[in-house]
């Protein structure tokens, strides 16, 4: 980064030029800015004092570049930029001056090649079928430290506030600021310039004492529709079903008055005069916030349409309006508008103007031309993105705009409101790849306009947004009218400081690196001040290894800047550290104040004199914002020449020494030594990542689209649900758990509810009702557990609790206890004796979760020895010790007689109210950080409802206040202990224990329950979203139901629709991982109970299209433990396949639940149909993510496999699950995880045995296609290795090898003695090179390798090649049979002789120098053009064509000096030889040697195109040889320009790297070889590297490095085979070759990393794909994922083991054929070993799965005998269902095997802890069947 040409900074603190640093730079960048410099003064501008940094606007790209030697396109702009230099006199100059240099620097970016990648995987590497998604990736790493620890933060999330009548005062404005304002927005929808006016005045006065820097920003009202009038003001009530006449009145709509009629007649009017031209039949039209939904049903004219009303609602008039879907042909800046703008924002020098409604680029181009005519340059844009064309048009407003705002209120108008999550985090993302800053609003901290704390939800929707990667939060009515402006803005400060801690800023500076390279080249000032955001990742560490990254243990940056440019480039990558913004320009500093981590900081800087100054200025400002801590580095970024790094950027790290503003040096070595050497895994540490992938595109966030909703709705039932018709309207909208709490009632009470909830829940399995979500809902109760609660209320009237008001506490063991409100006086019961015991003198209590806080003042403890006070920690302390049930409080003594107050018999606690509000009854009492709760965990009310429990067969029992295993186990063991065990039991996780004991809680419990509520209450409520991602994803990982609850819809228990805060807080849940949202209050005592219950399923529904599935399966297989365990394994692969072939459903036919928890885990987006015979199993599959249940009965089930098959058809059908339906162009597959084959319905002895199988019900999707090869115009070739001290120090053993060898056979290896020699050290392929030889010689050595192979029992198999001759062109005969020599420059000429060649004479005139050559190749002079090349002699003579003379003669010259003998091979580079691809000689090699001695391969030279692969076909077929497949070798220019097509039509590739390199340049082979090598993987063709390989090996016995490295990285590339030609043909050393290459093979696969090059194979490779390569894919994966020791594939045709090849299974693949064609041709294919077999048919009267195992076992013991498994392990099994082979209908299955020494040959064993027998014993596998 740093930058040549510039003075150094120096340590010395006597001299002014700054001080000593380590430079971290690129040098390439700072040769350019050099020569920038010297360019700049050449044309009389001085460098430290250029144009740029005088500039009243931030560019967009660097201002001075040097651009080297460019174009003439290139040069033109640039030089007029240059000129425009020197006549800058005014403002507009300098903005013609912006264009010229922006013209030129896109005309640069245009010819520059894209050569700035990201260090790991860039962007293109993501599939091309991604297209124009956004593919959203969002990492968060969280610790329980994170959770529970203290720590320093510095907050780099801005804080927008809205300033209103609640804060105008100047001591309103100066608490604002205290509390963390950054930018204060004016709302000009509302108020007068004049009232404006004094508020900005006002909060400059307090901005210039309180020294802030804070930003104004001007929020235009915009273009606005409303509705007209109506008669007398009064409203009107639309009845749902209406119809209204709509009339457009335009400008009218102040006069015109609407009205309804006794008869029914509406008229409303609209102020849009465009209205019907704009909105089409079946629009809607959105009146009121969109509180009253008109469908338009026709247009009547021009002024009126007929509406239908889609829901009763009053209308008043004024109104606003949206109209979904429309364009609304209104300008973006209205009268009003501009003169807002240019009259107060301009005129005031405000820093940001918000634009409503912005629609597309020309809006922002019309806004910057109103600032621009009044002088508003400075001003920047924030386009509000608030409809659906904004939406539309993201990407082009974005590339107009400063910033981007997500105005969620009207935006939520225009698109589904349940979308509104994935919109958020599609615009943050598109404005972050681009660095612009981007704004979330609207609701964020709605409650707090009344409430002085926040909902949960809308806690969890803040941090979400600063994990979406928002620059800046915005409060609206929070702070502009609220009751709490300043709690709001403190609150909210603190969300985002501790959300900032789980923020994984290396994922997020990758990622928006990796984009960036996808968009277009980035400047050499980008590229630089990238790397400031990189080093601060590398300086900044997790020191103590708590697993969080604290303030103190990071970095700082400083940054110089005059434009505020270089630092947007910094934060544009998000560093991890604060980002000090210097500068002396005011307006850079408050435009700074909205930017993601900066903090501005005035200082004036005249020259780099003052450099040093300013930094110490800085370190001391740093001290003072808590952000820097000695011993940290600090990166500075300045210019080169100049302070201001906003031209050409120099980056200088030094470290902060122990004195206020010391510097001490920082040494390279210090610098380098920072972070560990050794190479840790990402998986390893205290945090674990929390992974967000989503795939978003506006048309998938405007339209909507069918999507089964898979998390679960818990509805808690309460007085208003309790009815029957309520519960059904909960059930009929998608509630799948049902929930009663065990209040103080009768057990009784409860009884006659379960009952009647009993019988309604019986009837909806009833078809008539048509498709539910769940016909058979499961039961959860919740017990009350060791929390302290209030008791009743006098006519249960909640009390109104008000800020400074008393209140008495009175403890006592009566839930009945009448708390009042009297004459001022409160007084509330707590059911909790021994309260006042536990409480002191200035304890804060908080009550009802937060919505009452009160301080104790006064302690009257019960008369009695143990009436002394406790502190809350005391509290803590008892209760954090005491577990299930046994209390661990000091014993209490005797009583002393002291007289008992009769109403205070336990004592009282009087207590202030600090924070008032609504008190209702049985509300949770605590103590805040602390934990109050009863001594014993369970009390006698707890165990009988427990009891209560197993005798009425609930489903689930939620226990709050869990802290730890123990109190998990008590729960059990009363449950088991009156015959309950198949109750499930949801701890809930709501306190510090809990958290601290989380994973044995996740052990022991069958599912857990995020309780936001009293978790907050607990640790800081703010890291409540951190503890959320937390939980969730340990859950996730452990394969545990996850329920998050408390506040999801906290408003709508008063109000018809939830905030957008609540809306995104549901949506986050689902992408957080949480199998289910938990609704409480909501559904118990709201008073919209079905609407809640319909919004929350419409948002998971609709949030969920945006899920990428299998990133998701990718994150949770990656993470979890290996090995996993066989149904692990199983259930994983069975969602991979569902997903890589978009099955329509999954199915999980079982008796038990572990399968259905194993399936459920990894998220398939398909429906999961659990299909049981249990009841219990039925209910509770309700809590499992994307679960339904099909309960079946009868003896039918168990035996009957296709009438269950029939039934979850059926059922799929009329449920709406899948269609099934042939002919509509999706796929009809079904995926059925199964028992085995002898019992279908899956039972706890049979989860080791489990199988999936693959049901193609229809056909498969029409989308369904081969896959040829990667398509795409660039190649990506992506290898990963994984190389460990082991690996290089360590031995290898060669027989497991899978990268196959070909050797060339020759006279050096014909004897029987070498042939043998060859095949012992690893001869897989013998290459009979038809070149050389005769039919008769060649006959000789294959009947002797057939021999040698036969008598001697070869260790494994032979395959046989031929390799033809080919087209070839070669030099004519010469005069007298003499070489001629040839001088570099001389001309010649060359004649096309064609078929004369060994007959005409060439010749070299020594008198004269005439030299004429022929060529045998006919069209010479046709194809060749005058600048082409010719290449003779394996290219060591080179002709240079000048003319063509005739049709047979060519002028040439000469390039190097060679002497030239007859017959040489000639190479035409770039010319398509005519010549066919088979000549006469070849075809009758092809048919007379090839396919009558049976060979398995043809190697076909030159070929060029996929015609000519056809024609080898034929020509094969002709003589019987359809079994030999073909092998195209590719070495000429026009095969690389076909290689796509002639891969789709061969059977295998040869990289033919010799002629290759003749038509192209040398060099650029390696390129050739990994494109054709990627291709041919991912088309699951085999392909062969050739050429060169060892050719030292052919005098030498040793090869060279280079050649090793060569061979290794052709493994490295993916070569299914390395090819011998000399080596073996004709060198002094053939065996030792053999044995060196499969040497260097085997150490090169044992470096290889399977697991990402299967991943990049498998996303490259066209989707959906068919049950067989689906089948084979997972199986791979399998067998990684459970550590298998083999493949065992049976395969007739060999499709299946191609497949599974295809993705390299890192053991070797067994491939069981009864086709000795397909047995040898598997010698050459990646990893595969054949077993010839007599027959894949059972014999007579033995059964497919006797003959299965049968094979198995010749399988395993095949694998012994050649050293290819030790004999004991795991074999992954893939044969067929209906036959053995697997080509069609394949069957996975893994099987633990033993060899069974001593007994012979190999058994499948159960793995036993009983000693070793020598007899074959039971196996036990489980299948994974297709």
């Amino acid at each position: 980064m740093g930058v040549r040409g510039s003075k150094p900074l120096v340590h010395d603190e006597n001299q002014q030029t700054g001080y000593d640093t380590t430079r971290l730079g690129d040098q390439k960048n700072g040769a350019r800015s050099s020569g920038c410099a010297q360019l700049s003064e050449a044309k009389g501008v001085p460098h430290a004092e250029s144009v740029s940094s005088r500039l009243n606007r931030g560019m967009k790209v660097s201002s001075v570049v040097s651009f080297g030697q460019l174009s003439e396109d290139v040069q033109r702009p640039l030089n007029t930029a240059r000129a425009a230099l020197t006549s800058v006199h005014s403002r507009m100059d300098l903005l013609q001056e912006f264009h010229h240099r922006e013209m030129a620097a896109a005309a640069l970016k245009r010819e520059k090649a894209l050569d700035w990648l990201p260090e790991y995987r860039p962007v293109s590497v993501v599939p091309p079928s991604r297209g124009a998604i956004t593919h959203l990736e969002r990492v968060t790493r969280v610790s329980q430290a994170a959770i529970l620890s203290d720590v320093p933060v510095g907050r780099k999330t801005k804080i927008v506030c809205t300033l209103g009548p609640s804060c105008w005062s100047e001591e309103g404005l100066t608490q604002l600021l205290d509390a963390g304002m950054d930018v204060a927005r004016f709302n000009f929808s509302h108020g007068t310039h004049a009232a404006h006016q004094e508020v900005l005045d006002r909060l400059r006065k307090v901005a210039e004492v309180k020294k802030s820097l804070v930003a104004f920003l001007l929020d235009t009202k915009g273009p606005e529709i409303r509705t007209a009038m109506l008669r007398g003001g009064k409203d009107i009530e639309l009845v749902a079903g209406q119809d209204v006449t709509v009339v457009a009145v335009g400008d009218d709509y102040v006069r015109w008055e609407g009205y309804k009629e006794a008869t029914g007649e509406t008229k409303i009017g609209i102020s849009y005069a465009n209205l019907c031209q704009s909105i089409k039949p079946g629009g809607t039209i959105l009146l009121a916030d969109g509180a009253i939904s008109i469908e338009v049903v026709s247009i009547l004219n021009d002024t009126e349409l007929l509406g239908r009303v889609i829901n009763s609602h009053k209308l008043g008039q004024r109104k606003n309006c949206n109209l979904p879907g429309v364009h609304v042909d209104l300008p973006v800046l209205s009268p009003k508008d501009v003169d807002d703008v240019q009259n107060f924002a301009v005129k005031n020098k405000m820093d940001f103007v918000a634009a409503s409604f912005v629609q597309s680029a020309d809006d922002v181009r019309l806004i910057r031309r109103v600032l621009n005519e009044a002088g508003g340059y400075f001003v920047k844009i924030i386009s509000k993105i608030e409809n659906e064309a904004g939406l539309r048009n993201i990407d082009a407003i974005l590339a107009e705009t400063d910033g981007v705002m997500v105005a969620r209120g009207d935006l939520a108008m225009e698109v589904p409101a349940e979308k509104i999550a994935l919109a958020q985090k599609m615009i943050i993302a598109k404005a972050n790849v681009l660095g612009k800053v981007v704004i979330t609003a609207t609701q964020m901290l709605e409650s707090m306009t009344s409430s002085p704390l926040p909902t949960r939800a809308e806690m969890t929707d803040v941090a979400n947004a600063v994990f979406d990667g928002t620059d800046a939060v915005m409060l609206s009515g929070e702070t502009a009218n609220g009751r709490y402006p300043f709690d709001a803005v403190r609150t909210m400060s603190h969300i985002v400081e501790y959300a900032e801690l789980g923020v994984d800023y290396s994922f997020h500076h990758d990622w928006v690196k990796r984009y960036n390279s996808w968009l277009a080249p980035v400047s050499p000032l980008e590229a630089t001040l990238a790397g400031v955001a990189k080093s601060a990742i590398t300086f900044s560490m997790d020191t103590n290894g708590d697993g969080v990254m604290d303030a103190s243990e990071g970095c700082i940056a400083v940054v110089f800047t005059r434009s505020g440019l270089a630092a947007q480039l910094i934060s544009k990558y998000r560093p991890p550290c604060p980002i000090i913004c210097v500068s002396d320009h005011d307006w850079v500093l408050r435009q700074a104040s909205l930017t993601y981590g900066l903090y501005p900081l005035h200082v004036d800087v005249s020259g780099m004199a003052d450099l040093r100054r300013a930094i110490k200025a800085a370190i001391e400002y740093g001290r003072k914002r808590h952000v820097v801590y000695d011993r940290k580095y600090i990166l500075v970024a300045s210019g080169s020449g100049e302070p201001w790094a906003d031209n050409v950027a120099e980056v200088c790290v030094d470290q902060i020494g122990p004195g206020a503003t010391k510097l001490t040096r920082a040494m390279s070595s210090a610098v380098a030594n920072t972070a560990p050497i050794e190479y840790k895994s990402p998986f390893v540490g205290n945090s674990i990542a929390c992974v967000q992938t989503l795939q978003i595109t506006p048309q998938l966030i405007i339209d909507r689209i069918f999507n089964f909703r898979s998390t679960k709705i818990v509805a808690t039932l309460g007085p208003s649900s309790f009815s029957a018709a309520k519960l059904d309207a909960m059930l009929d909208l998608g509630v799948s758990l049902v929930r009663f709490f065990f209040h103080e009632e009768p057990l009784a009470f409860y009884q006659g509810l379960l009952e009647r909830i009993r019988e309604q829940l019986k009837h909806r399995s009833d078809p008539s009702l048509g498709p539910v979500y769940t016909t058979i809902p499961g039961l959860m109760a919740t017990i009350k557990g060791p929390e302290v609660r209030t008791t009743q209320l006098r006519s249960h009237a909640p009390l109104e609790l008000s800020s400074g008001q008393q209140v008495t506490l009175v403890p006592t063991d009566d839930w009945a206890y009448k708390g009042y409100s009297e004459m001022g006086a409160h007084v509330v019961g707590i059911h909790f004796p021994k309260l006042a015991q536990k409480l002191r003198v200035g304890d804060m209590v908080v009550l009802s979760e937060g919505a009452v806080t009160i301080k104790v003042t006064e302690v009257q403890p019960p008369p009695g020895p143990s009436s002394g006070t406790f502190s809350s920690s005391d509290a803590l302390i008892s209760n954090s010790a005491s577990s299930s049930g046994v209390s661990l409080t000091l014993p209490e003594e005797e009583n002393t007689g002291e007289p008992v107050d009769e109403d205070f018999p336990y004592g009282k606690v009087v207590a202030t109210v600090v924070i008032g509000g609504t008190l209702a009854e049985d509300r949770v009492v605590d103590i805040a950080g602390g934990s109050l709760l009863h001594d014993e965990f369970l009390d006698g009310r707890d165990r009988e409802a427990l009891v209560f429990c197993c005798k009425n067969g609930v489903d689930f029992v939620s226990v709050p206040h869990v802290r730890n295993r123990d109190d998990v186990l008590a729960v059990r063991n009363v449950l088991d202990s009156h015959g309950g065990a198949r109750i499930k039991i949801v701890s809930h996780v709501n306190n510090v224990e809990a958290i601290r004991h989380y994973d044995e809680l996740l052990e022991y419990s069958d599912a857990v329950l995020v309780s936001r509520a009293n978790l907050g209450m607990r640790i800081p409520a703010a890291k409540v979203a951190l503890a959320q991602k937390w939980m969730i994803a340990k859950a996730n990982l452990k394969g545990r139901p996850i329920i998050v609850s408390a506040q999801m819809m906290w408003s709508m228990i008063n109000s018809p629709r939830p905030t957008r805060a609540e809306i995104t807080d549901v949506a986050n849940a689902l992408y957080d991982g949480a199998d289910a949202i938990f609704l409480r209050e909501e559904t118990a005592i709201g008073s919209f109970v079905e609407r809640t219950v319909a919004i929350a399923a419409d948002i998971l529904k609709d949030a969920g299209v945006g899920v990428d599935a299998y990133a998701q399966l990718n994150y949770l297989r990656n993470y979890t433990p290996k090995p996993m365990s066989t149904l692990e394994c199983l259930c994983s692969s069975a969602v991979k396949a569902a997903i890589d072939m978009k099955a329509a459903l999954v199915a999980v036919v079982t008796d038990t639940s572990a399968p259905i928890r194993a399936v459920a885990k990894y998220r398939p987006p398909q429906a999961i149909l659990v299909v049981t015979t249990r009841s219990h199993v039925a209910k509770q599959c309700n809590l499992n993510y994307g679960c339904v249940p099909l309960l079946l009965r009868g003896s039918k089930m168990s035996k009957d496999e296709d009438y269950v098959i029939q039934q979850i058809i059926h059922f799929a059908r009329m449920q709406r699950l899948a269609a099934f339906k042939d002919g509509d162009g999706e796929g009809d597959q079904l995926i059925v995880v199964q028992g085995p084959s002898n019992r279908m319905f899956a039972t706890e002895e049979d989860l080791s045995e489990m199988q999936f199988v693959t049901h193609v019900i229809g056909q498969e999707s029409a989308a369904v296609l081969p896959s040829y090869g990667y398509n795409g115009v660039d190649t990506i070739s992506y290898r990963s290795t994984k190389v460990g001290l082991d690996l290089i120090c360590g031995p290898t053993d060669t027989r497991t090898r899978k990268t196959k060898v070909v050797c060339t056979l020759g006279p050096a290896c014909w004897s029987r003695e070498r042939l043998e020699m060859l095949v012992s050290n690893g001869l897989n392929v013998a290459r009979f090179n038809f070149s050389h030889g005769t039919h008769v010689a060649h006959q000789e050595v294959l009947d002797r390798l057939r021999e040698v192979l036969e008598a001697d029992g070869a260790t494994h198999r032979v395959a046989l090649l031929l390799d033809t001759k080919g087209p070839e062109i070669r030099t004519a005969m010469l005069r007298g049979g003499k070489d001629i020599q040839l001088e570099a420059g001389q001309e010649l000429t060359v004649v096309a002789v064609g078929a004369a060649y060994d007959k005409w004479e060439g010749y070299k005139d020594e008198a004269t120098g005439e030299t004429k050559i022929g060529l045998s190749y006919e069209y010479l002079c046709r194809d060749v053009k005058p600048g082409g090349i010719i290449k003779i002699g394996d290219g060591l003579i080179t002709l240079e064509v000048l003319e063509i003379l005739s049709d047979k003669e060519l002028r040439a010259r000469a390039l190097n000096s060679k002497s030239l003998g007859q017959r040489k091979n000639v190479n035409l580079p770039g010319v398509h030889v005519d010549l066919p691809v088979l000549g006469p000689k070849d075809i009758s090699d092809v048919q007379d040697f090839a396919a009558k001695n049976k060979m398995d391969f043809v190697a076909a030279s030159f070929v060029q195109s996929a015609d000519d692969v056809r024609f080898i076909r034929r020509v094969l077929d002709e003589a019987g040889g359809q079994a030999v497949k073909i092998i195209s070798k590719i070495e000429s220019t026009a095969g690389l320009m076909n290689y796509d097509d002639i891969l789709r039509e061969s059977d295998g590739i040869m990289v033919a790297r010799g002629d290759l390199a003749m038509e192209i340049p040398s060099e650029k082979v390696a390129l050739a070889q990994k494109m054709m090598i990627t291709k041919a993987n991912i088309a699951g063709k085999f392909i062969i590297t050739a050429t060169q390989m060892l050719e030292s090996m052919t005098s030498s016995p040793l090869p060279t490095r280079a050649e090793m490295t060569d061979v290794a990285n052709a493994v490295f590339d993916g070569t299914d085979a390395v090819m011998l030609s000399g080596e073996t043909a004709g060198g002094k050393f053939p065996d030792t070759a053999v044995r060196t290459m499969a040497a260097i093979v085997s150490n090169a696969e044992n470096g290889t990393a399977y697991v990402s090059t299967q991943a990049f194979v498998r996303d490259h490779t066209p989707k959906p794909f068919g049950i067989t390569e689906a089948s084979g894919v997972s199986g791979v994966s399998a067998a990684k994922d459970c550590n298998a020791q083999l493949h065992i594939t049976v395969s007739s045709g060999g499709y299946a083991s191609r497949v599974a090849s295809k993705y390299r299974p890192a053991v070797p693949q067994i491939v069981v054929t009864d086709n000795e064609a397909v047995a040898n041709q598997a010698s050459v294919v990646f990893g595969q070993y054949a077993l010839l077999v007599d027959s894949l048919k059972p014999e007579q009267g033995s059964s497919l799965s006797a003959a299965g195992d049968e094979l198995v076992i010749q399988a395993a013991t095949f694998a012994r005998e050649q050293g290819l498994w030790n004999g004991v392990g795991t074999a992954i099994l893939l044969h067929g269902r209906d036959t053995l082979s697997a080509d069609k209908q394949p069957v996975l299955r893994a099987v633990d095997l033993l060899y069974a020494l001593g007994s012979g040959p190999c058994g499948l064993h159960t793995l036993s802890t009983e000693g070793s027998s020598n007899k074959p014993s039971m196996y036990r596998s489980f299948s994974l069947a297709v």
